[in-house]
């Protein structure tokens, strides 16, 4: 089900909106390659438990490469499907919106990354280990 989440960063209020089945699949794949070497040794293999800091390293991995043009434009594909209220969607107003504050930037990757990508990298985990697979915050 395809669900939007509210949350405050500064003091801009953004709706962060479900990927499509395709472009998530896609997107939450080559976030696995950029953040695997960061995730695998904090998932509890033996639990399948995927916890809150997992997505938090995983969402600070993605930040820290943000050098090459590549992870840019995973970064403004990932905020696709984010609308900025009183300013539009992000991906159309990136340099504008950013300028100035791309502090806001990871901590709203972190909520884009949780609220997209939660059940499958618990889903992946859960393929390596025993046991149900959980998240907790």
């Amino acid at each position: 089900m395809r669900e939007s989440k509210k949350v405050v960063v500064g003091e801009v209020t953004y709706d962060i909106h479900h990927f499509p089945a395709t472009q998530g699949l896609r997107l939450g794949i080559e976030l696995g390659k950029l953040v695997a070497p960061v995730v695998a040794p904090l998932a509890d293999i033996e639990s399948r438990t995927v916890n809150g800091d997992v997505l938090k390293m995983a969402a600070d991995a993605l930040v820290k490469s943000m050098a090459t043009a590549e992870t840019v434009t995973l970064v403004k594909e990932l905020l696709s499907v984010v609308v900025a209220e009183g300013h539009g969607r992000l991906d159309a107003i990136f340099d504008a919106h950013f300028s100035g504050r791309l502090g806001a930037l990871p901590p709203l990757l972190k909520e884009v990354v949780a609220h997209n990508f939660r059940d499958f990298f618990s889903g992946v985990v859960g393929l390596l280990g025993k046991g149900p697979t959980t998240i907790s915050a």
